[in-house]
């Protein structure tokens, strides 16, 4: 017995009104969204010129909910080398100050540009567009890869952290190297991931072990909890809301139903499979609802599950290759039954 069209989107109505409520910051498509890429970086501390700080949404992704003041900042947090959108073993730690003075778009270019003397050498010298520097990313646009590599290369090796105060002359350093990797680029047909990675590894540049990792999400989710701004966060006490509004809604429409079709010639078991199938409806209902409001939360969801999936398939391969070499280890200590006796041992009697 199905439920009728009509009581089943006022439950839809209701379920609707309970996930899209609290306020303008549940909402992630309000406000400026800013991506924040040298590889993708998590986690990282994105303000606006009046101080004002921006939540993370996903994947280097921030946004501000209120007009925007330029500059905008982005200092800390961590190079996604893997592109997983999740920070684990193997990323890099964000030492870096991006900066921004127009667009949505922060990275090695925009920083440079924010500089008028190096924006200038990046136009004139190095023959990238301006419409390239303001919004292009390393992942789409190779020149702007070739860019950031060779910049990050370079502060890095010289310990800066302000790639904005680079000197004209610290440009003219590098532009045969930009140079070089740019027709490179072009022609070897990587991706950005596969070259940051290879960078990272030519530089052997420190990276996050398992226990750096683990702390550096408790720190991350700390941060904008605090904040009030972790979007994952809301999205999931907005789920476990819209459940409880669920059973409420499957509860009140299995009344209704019987109420007005005819429930006295309604067995036990018409009861128990309507109430079955009423409440498993207004469930997918209410999933649905949810990853169409919150699709970035249900991703990292999805994403942190098969992260934790992963990491315990590798701690129990690892307790099973411990536990073979145990047993090939016993069995070459222990003396088979039968063995004879050598010579030398039998010399002595």
């Amino acid at each position: 017995m199905k439920i009728t069209q009509k009581i089943l989107l006022s439950s839809l109505t209701a379920i609707a009104l309970l996930t899209s409520g609290c306020g303008d910051s549940s909402s992630e498509s309000e406000g400026t969204t800013f991506t924040v890429e040298r590889g993708p970086i998590l986690g990282a501390t994105v303000v606006d010129a009046n101080g004002t700080e921006a939540r993370e949404l996903e994947n280097g992704q921030y946004v501000f909910d209120q007009a925007v003041a330029y500059p905008v900042t982005s200092t800390g947090g961590y190079i996604d080398v893997n592109r997983n959108g999740v920070v684990d073993a193997g990323e890099v730690k964000n030492s870096l100050k991006l900066i921004t003075t127009e667009g949505n778009i922060v990275t090695l270019a925009t920083t440079l540009s924010s500089n008028e003397t190096l924006k200038t050498f990046l136009v004139s010298d190095l023959g990238i567009d301006t419409d390239s520097i303001l919004e292009g990313l390393p992942k789409s646009d190779k020149s702007i890869e070739a860019l950031s590599d060779t910049v990050f290369k370079y502060v890095t090796e010289h310990e800066l952290c302000d790639p904005s105060l680079l000197t004209q002359e610290a440009l003219e350093e590098i532009a045969t190297d930009y140079k070089t990797r740019y027709e490179s680029y072009k022609h070897d047909h990587l991706q950005a991931s596969e070259h940051e990675a290879d960078l990272i590894n030519s530089m052997s540049i420190i990276t996050l072990d398992d226990a750096e990792a683990t702390s550096a999400r408790e720190e991350i989710k700390s941060h904008f909890s605090f904040q009030g701004t972790n979007a994952q966060e809301e999205a999931e006490t907005k789920h476990e809301e819209a459940h409880e509004e669920a059973d409420k809604v499957a509860t009140s429409t299995y009344e209704t139903v019987f109420s007005t079709n005819k429930p006295h010639e309604a067995t036990q078991e018409e009861r128990e499979e309507q109430a079955q199938e009423t409440h498993e409806e207004v469930h997918q209902a209410v999933t649905s609802t949810y990853e169409t409001l919150f699709p970035s939360a249900t991703k990292k969801e999805e994403k942190a599950e098969e992260h934790e999936e992963e990491h315990q398939e590798e701690a129990s391969s690892e307790e099973e290759e411990k536990e073979e070499q145990k047993e090939e280890q016993a069995k070459t200590e222990t003396p088979a039954p039968n063995e004879p006796l050598t010579e030398s041992f039998t010399q002595g009697f």
